[in-house]
């Protein structure tokens, strides 16, 4: 059997991120999708119809202005990890930190 498709749009306008690093989570329950930046809450859906009940890809982009040609911009998109909730405690499992460096280019 087909799996239904689910697909929603938003925007949300967020700092500039200059050339540090920085982290970016979701979190979802059965009840809600929370999307996050450095630690911070940047948005909330508590719509149980907004939570797909299926498998969820996380993807970033670049969003121009449009018909306006812009400066060369790159992302270094390094890797990611997931958590499951521990449904007793509602905090996260703990996993291994990350350690921030300087790289001399990039790949």
């Amino acid at each position: 059997s087909k799996r239904p498709k689910k697909s929603w749009k938003g925007k949300r306008r967020i700092p500039a991120l200059g050339d540090g690093p920085h982290t970016f989570g979701i979190e979802l329950t059965r009840s809600h999708i929370t999307w996050f930046l450095d630690g911070r809450s940047l948005a909330t859906v508590k719509n149980k119809k907004a939570v797909p009940g299926v498998p969820l890809t996380p993807r970033l982009s670049l969003v121009g202005k449009k018909q306006q040609e812009m400066r060369r911009t790159r992302v270094l998109y390094d890797w990611q990890r997931a958590w499951q909730l521990n449904k007793q405690a509602k905090k996260a499992k703990v996993g291994k930190g990350l350690k921030s460096k300087k790289l001399k280019k990039a790949c």
